[in-house]
């Protein structure tokens, strides 16, 4: 009886013109699929056809290759490479930092024409982080946890979070994997270890509920919350999201306050969110209202960062008016620092409804253009960062991040957020080896 083929091959056929055996260099074209896999076979069992072989003419026909989720390939480094706003190198072409303050601009220009009645946004150190060639198609989980690990790095409300989320291997996607399977041999998530069995070096599509188990195993509070829509009515999924980023809004007790709370555009300290639905997953940065309607702004991995966007936003990046203090370290002018004395401040927390319970899985003209001049005060950009960007039409800035709720459509999603609340114990992280979640609906 021949040996059964290696699971670590996988033979792909493409149609063309010739094929040749990828072991021995035969000339395969004229064999049949079933020809081709004997002749594999064959090999395995030391009994490959010589050249003298015969065989049946058949018509090429490709075959299919195997499920991507067992494809063998070798990983490369550059897979896992990472960069979040505390590094002073220059962020990777799919990294985009500054976006939240070139988003503050562009809010604050459709608020002046009367497009905007109000806008929340996260905090500052928010970077957009797309998909490459190597992950198009299954990464959206993966980029959507390197957001959060970006944003949750360069935050100063939980500094202890750094440590946990940078040792022993830092983010990335293929660590990433890594990561679940180690949680995974700590006896977390046993029903998401039976369902998906290997992750390391696949491309299995991963939702929040792997996200979770990712940061809670690091011990970095993370909280699931699941949305049940009655005639896909987006209400309680938008309502939730709103209250999240208003809920430490702050309150008129002082003139600083006031004029904090009369801003129509709000940068907040909150943590970015990850919102998941069947097939997809997104993350929501902010939102914006105008009279009764709300829409949502999202960093979307699978869709790239316009290059004049990147721009602009990387040219904003030192200069920011962002509610949590930047990183990096610069001597400002005065007028920058008046600037920031009267920048929106918010305080960490989050809101949560509904019974807890285990979660459900959720697989896989003029006055529209910015002048970026010597008027806006820059701090000095750091030397390794790319050319300023001289132009960039804000309204497309908005169109690139907006989401209207009526594009919604789906029954169930949702959400991972961070509650900002101190590193979990020992005790809180074995509690958390079960995925649970709160349900609305």
């Amino acid at each position: 009886m021949q040996d059964a083929p290696s699971d670590d091959v996988e033979f792909l056929y493409e149609r063309r013109n010739s094929f040749s055996c990828q072991m021995c260099g035969k000339d395969l074209t004229i064999l049949g699929e079933q020809q081709r896999t004997a002749h594999y076979d064959a090999h395995f069992s030391n009994k490959a056809e010589g050249p003298s072989s015969t065989a049946q003419k058949s018509k090429l026909s490709p075959l299919k290759p195997k499920d991507n989720s067992k494809r063998k390939r070798k990983v490369s480094a550059s897979e896992d490479k990472f960069w979040h706003t505390g590094q002073d190198d220059t962020p990777p072409p799919n990294f985009t930092p500054g976006l939240i303050p070139l988003l503050k601009k562009a809010l604050m220009k459709a608020h002046a024409k009367g497009a905007v009645e109000k806008a929340y946004l996260c905090s500052d150190v928010a970077v957009h982080i797309g998909t490459e060639s190597f992950d198009r198609g299954w990464g959206c989980g993966y980029r959507n946890f390197l957001m959060a690990s970006a944003a949750l790095m360069s935050q100063q409300s939980q500094p202890l979070y750094f440590p946990l989320l940078d040792a022993p291997i830092h983010p990335g996607v293929r660590n990433l994997q890594e990561w679940i399977e180690d949680a995974w041999t700590q006896g977390f998530d046993e029903e998401g270890r039976s369902q998906l069995k290997k992750l390391a070096k696949t491309t299995k599509w991963i939702g929040t509920a792997e996200l979770y188990v990712a940061f809670t195993s690091r011990g970095v509070p993370a909280n699931l919350v699941d949305f049940v829509l009655h005639d896909r009515d987006m209400e309680p999924i938008i309502r939730w999201i709103v209250d999240y980023f208003t809920q430490d809004a702050p309150k008129s007790t002082n003139v600083n306050d006031a004029l904090k709370a009369a801003s129509p555009v709000v940068i907040t300290n909150k943590m970015p969110i990850v919102l998941q639905h069947s097939g997809h997953s997104r993350t929501v940065v902010g939102y914006e209202r105008l009279g009764s309607k709300i829409q949502l702004l999202m960093f979307d991995p699978s869709r790239g960062v316009p290059q004049e966007i990147r721009r602009a936003a990387l040219a904003l990046r030192d200069g920011s008016t962002a509610a949590s203090p930047a990183p990096q370290k610069h001597h400002l002018s005065p007028k920058t620092f008046f600037r920031q004395v009267l920048r929106p401040h918010a305080s960490n927390g989050s809101s949560s409804r509904g019974d807890e319970g285990q979660a459900k899985r959720l697989r896989a003209g003029n006055d529209d253009v910015i002048v970026i001049d010597s008027d806006d005060e820059l701090p000095e950009p750091n030397r390794h960062a790319e050319p300023k960007a001289e132009i960039v039409d804000l309204t497309k800035v908005l169109k690139s991040f907006r989401v209207a709720s009526s594009s919604l459509k789906k029954d169930k999603y949702q959400i991972l957020y961070f509650p900002m609340t101190a590193p979990l114990t020992d005790s809180e992280r074995a509690q958390r080896k079960v995925v649970t979640s709160k349900k609305i609906s």
